[in-house]
Parts: structure tokens; sequence; C-alpha cells
């Protein structure tokens, strides 16, 4: 499992709670993720049929989003943790330890219903 830097952020609470953290991803993984970040022929233009923009994401181009995750471990294993019930764990829990509560703590949360990628 990943170890991100949750106890980095500080909020501010007004008007609303908004948080920033510096070195959120530790240096090393963060290396690594640009390290293998996907070459641009896999980004299809993005389909709103008005920018420029690129996109490579589950929501539109999942095979090549996909296949990328499973060629690509160290983004394999942020993806799961993204997409894993201990993610949405670790940020309620750094939202309680910010006194910011969102009435979720006793909810049954599930970040998604795609299966898990290996």
């Amino acid at each position: 499992m990943l170890q991100l830097g949750y106890q980095n952020f500080v909020f501010d609470y007004e008007p609303y709670p908004i948080g920033v953290s510096s070195n959120f991803v530790e240096p090393k993984l963060y290396e690594q993720l640009v390290e293998n970040f996907p070459p641009i022929e896999l980004f299809g233009t993005f389909p709103d049929g008005k920018s420029h923009k690129k996109a490579l994401a589950e929501l539109y181009r999942p095979e090549a989003y996909h296949k990328f995750l499973r060629e690509t471990p160290i983004y394999l294993n942020f993806y799961n943790y993204v997409k894993s019930p201990q993610f949405i764990h670790d940020v309620l829990h750094c939202f309680e330890q910010n006194q910011i509560d969102l009435g979720l703590n006793k909810t049954r949360i599930v970040s998604s219903t795609l299966p898990r990628l290996s």
C-alpha cells in the first residue's frame, strides 16, 4: 500500500474547508511516476470536439488506459490504492484529524464498481 503525506495538509476553513499539502507524494514515488509517465502517443484527442486537449482516462480511452496500467507497475499500484476502500478511509481520517466531519464515518462507501486491475 502506498504511504502518502496526509499529515502534510494545511487547511483553511473559510468560506469552506480547503486543504493544501506539500510533499503529499513522497519524492521517490513522484520521481518514479514522472519517469514512467505515458507517452503522448497513448493519449487521444479530448472528445469534446472543441479543444486540442488530449486524454488518457477510464472514461475516454478505457482500453488504452487499462493496458498502460497493466504494463506499468508503479501506476497500477497507485491506481489500485486510489480505487481502494483504504484510500477513502485515509482521506476521511485526514479530514477527521483536521476537524472536518462529512458525516460519512459510518457509511459504507465504494470507490468504484470496476474490478481491481492486476
